[in-house]
């Protein structure tokens, strides 16, 4: 059992109390902007589909470019809130350890 006493302890201590709030930082930063993200991708729909309505009734092309944002920010939130998405950290690990069993 290691020495609390000893400095190296207290300071490999302080370096992983120091990450543990970064990264807890960060997660809340991602957050934050997967939501302000959302919000203004939900207010440029609310906006430009009763435009898009008004002015060019025949011709519907709202579709392409939402469609596409629709799918980025579904990204961004997978990425958010499932530990980096599909191929995030987890997968890595699981990676790493496949290749070194072999």
């Amino acid at each position: 059992m290691e020495n609390k006493k000893d400095p190296q302890y207290n300071e490999r201590y302080k370096a992983a109390k120091a990450q543990v709030r970064a990264d807890a930082k960060q997660k809340v930063k991602d957050i934050k902007n997967f939501f302000i993200h959302l919000i203004v991708f939900i207010a440029v729909v609310v906006t430009v589909v009763p435009f898009n309505a008004f002015y060019t009734p025949a011709n519907y092309w709202f579709y392409f470019p939402f469609l596409i944002w629709g799918i980025i920010v579904v990204n961004q939130g997978l990425i958010t809130f499932t530990n980096g998405g599909l191929f995030g950290k987890a997968w890595e690990e699981r990676k790493i350890k496949k290749f070194m069993e072999k």
